[in-house]
C-alpha cells in the first residue's frame, strides 16, 4: 500500500466523560477496501462495507461484449 498502513483508527465524537459515559466511538477504515468501517464503543464492534468490491490499487474489471445474437434458421417447407 505504498509505505501507508493497512487500517487507520480514529476517534470521533464527544471524548468528554460525563459521570460513567463517554460518548465517543472509535472508528477503523481500510485503504486497501475503500468503504469498509468498523465501529467500536465499549466493547461492541459493528462493522460495514459500502464500495464496490475493488480493493484499492487492483486493476478494474471490464467484461467484454457477448457476442451478437444468431437469427432464427429458415423453415423447410414440408409440402413441397
Amino acid at each position: 500500500m505504498q509505505g501507508r498502513p493497512a487500517w487507520t483508527s480514529k476517534t470521533k465524537g464527544d471524548m468528554t466523560t460525563y459521570g460513567e459515559n463517554c460518548y465517543a466511538v472509535n472508528v477503523i477504515s481500510s485503504y486497501r477496501w475503500p468503504g469498509s468501517f468498523t465501529v467500536s464503543k465499549s466493547g461492541r464492534y459493528y462493522s460495514i462495507y459500502i464500495g464496490d468490491a475493488i480493493k484499492r490499487g487492483d486493476v478494474l474489471f471490464s467484461p467484454s461484449e457477448p457476442p451478437a445474437v444468431l437469427s432464427d434458421p429458415s423453415e423447410k417447407d414440408d409440402n413441397a
